[in-house]
């Protein structure tokens, strides 16, 4: 089967957007980790200030 210049294009940019998108998910899940974190401090922080007065 011959592989004509059109498909072999579509191919790369097909690669190259899924590559895209799992670098955006990664990204986003850091993000996710991050406002965990955040949200876990606050918590942390409320219950040591509810604690002390």
């Amino acid at each position: 089967m011959k592989v004509t210049e059109r498909e072999n294009k579509y191919r790369k940019l097909h690669m190259a957007s899924n590559e895209a998108f799992k670098g955006c998910l990664q990204m986003v899940s850091t993000e996710r980790k991050e406002y965990a974190k955040v949200y876990a401090l606050q918590g942390q922080l409320k219950t040591s200030f509810i604690n002390q007065h």
